[in-house]
């Protein structure tokens, strides 16, 4: 082999083995980019689940307060027994940065009430986007669908009937394909008859 041979053949498997190398990284960098899109995916389906039941089962607290606590676009404070204890709990889910938080506080005491420092505090989904086109809550009045205009802000919350939750979650910030949004519209059974 003369020289030249050597360095022409050096260079081929050299870039050969440059391709394979981005190749493989490639791969890698999808798996990561499908793992946390499935992730978020299931983070986002799980917490509307279970939201979703307990909006359903709302009932006024057992200190005697009205069933919804208090709302806005980027909080949720309500009265419903989440541990089938058969004692209605305090449960509060709230946006802090970028994850959606469930806060929840049993009843106690003599006569019963919830005290805030009880609160015990779970992260339910992480790298959750949300603005004021983009409300996690939204709340609609009697005989709705959900589709029309959602209540206007200060809300009564005797006036809702239906909560629709819209969370839109990113764990991959640098590319919007990750984005992953779930959507669930739920009647308050208890006032589903237009209490």
């Amino acid at each position: 082999f003369t020289l030249i041979e050597i360095l022409v053949a050096t260079t081929i498997i050299s870039g050969i083995g440059i391709m394979v190398g981005l190749f493989a990284l490639d791969i890698s960098d999808f798996g990561i980019f499908l793992g946390d899109t499935l992730t978020a995916q299931q983070e986002l389906q799980q917490t509307l689940n279970v939201l979703s039941a307990e909006i359903r089962s709302m009932g006024p607290g057992d200190n005697g307060s009205y069933m919804i606590g208090s709302v806005s676009s980027t909080s949720l404070t309500f009265y419903s027994d989440v541990d089938d204890d058969g004692a209605i709990n305090q449960v509060r889910y709230f946006l802090q940065g970028n994850t959606l938080r469930k806060g929840v506080i049993e009843s106690s005491g003599s006569p019963l009430g919830y005290n805030p420092a009880s609160e015990i505090i779970i992260d339910v989904v992480h790298d959750v986007i949300a603005s004021s086109g983009n409300p996690l809550f939204r709340y609609y009045p009697t005989l709705t669908t959900g589709s029309e205009s959602p209540l206007g802000y200060p809300i009564q919350t005797t006036d809702i009937r239906l909560i629709k939750t819209t969370i839109i979650a990113d764990r991959t910030p640098l590319d919007v394909r990750g984005r992953v949004t779930f959507s669930a519209t739920t009647k308050i059974r208890n006032l589903a008859n237009g209490q």
